[in-house]
This record gives structure tokens, C-alpha cells and sequence, in this order.
């Protein structure tokens, strides 16, 4: 069993948290079950559109056009919509806590997480899992919450390596 306890100070900025709620966002399934749909019926009801009297019947070709320009246009309204609900929420007080200074400590119990709001503790077993990214550590507590380390604050790509194969190691031997 590890002994080593190990330290790494950090602070989250409104972007962290937006990288972090953005790809939440994109990888929910129901976003992406209603994204689907909204495709689905935007491309039926386009395709299927009712032709006025008097005009003649497009050709499959303006059809599939129309089709496609009306769906990337919805799709892009959607992300947009969804970008815009993001900023809204997290520029707001909601996420105060979050925001600033933390400490997070590896010890053979768990996890210690400090902020100037709040001091949590959290057993190895209560880590739902673990994602690593380009530029950040996600330590999941549920499905749909996570403590975030951001990777700028290690010295190196190497000691961010290090410390993710600490918390795995805890992981495994709880």
C-alpha cells in the first residue's frame, strides 16, 4: 500500500469550470438523444415540406441541400443556445466555491480537498473514476460531478503523470 502523501496546490478559473461543464455537456446523453431527434425531425420535416400550388417540384438535389442547411443551421443555433446557458451559469455567483484557491491531498485514506469556502475528505472507494484530458484531471465523485485539477499547475507532463498514477494506484487498492 502506497505511504507517500502528496500535495498539489491550484486555483480554477471560470474557464476551468467552463471546459469542464462544456464537456459534460457534449458527452450527456440526453443532450445528445435530444440532439438526434431535433435532427430526425428537422430532416423529415424539411425533406416532406408541402410544395405550394402552382410552384414546381424540387429536385432530390435542392431537397437534400434544403435539408442540410436547415439542420446545420438548427445544430448551430442549439450550440449556441447551449455555449450561451453555460457562460450565463457559470459567470454567475452560483459557482463561488469553486472559484480560487485549492489544496487536494493524497493520503492512504483518500482525498483531502481544501478551498477557502470548504475542507472535504473522501475515501478512495467514494471516486467514482478518474479521466484524464490534455489538460486535466477529472476526479469524478458521481456520474456527473468531479473535483478538477488543472495540469498547468504541475511542474512538468511528467509530474502530472506521476500524480494520476498515484490516485489510480490508491484506487485499485481500496
Amino acid at each position: 500500500m502506497p505511504t507517500e502523501e502528496k500535495v498539489v496546490r491550484y486555483a480554477l478559473t471560470h474557464k476551468d469550470l467552463f471546459a469542464f461543464n462544456f464537456r459534460a455537456l457534449l458527452r450527456s446523453r440526453m443532450i445528445q438523444f435530444m440532439i438526434i431527434l431535433v435532427i430526425l425531425f428537422l430532416t423529415y420535416t424539411t425533406f416532406n415540406a408541402p410544395i405550394p400550388k402552382g410552384r414546381p417540384e424540387p429536385g432530390m438535389p435542392v431537397r437534400l441541400l434544403t435539408t442540410l442547411i436547415v439542420d446545420i443551421t438548427m445544430l448551430a443555433a442549439m450550440f449556441g443556445f447551449l455555449i450561451l446557458s453555460l457562460l450565463l451559469l457559470i459567470w454567475t455567483k452560483r459557482f463561488k466555491g469553486l472559484i480560487g484557491q485549492h489544496e487536494l491531498t493524497l493520503t492512504n485514506a483518500g482525498l483531502v480537498s481544501k478551498s477557502a469556502d470548504s475542507e472535504a475528505k473522501r475515501k478512495w472507494d467514494g471516486i467514482f473514476r478518474l479521466t484524464s484530458t490534455k489538460n486535466y484531471l477529472f476526479l469524478y465523485v458521481n456520474e456527473t460531478m468531479a473535483m478538477i485539477v488543472p495540469k498547468r499547475y504541475f511542474a512538468s507532463p511528467a509530474e502530472a503523470q506521476s500524480f494520476e498514477q498515484m490516485i489510480r494506484e490508491r484506487m485499485k487498492a481500496n
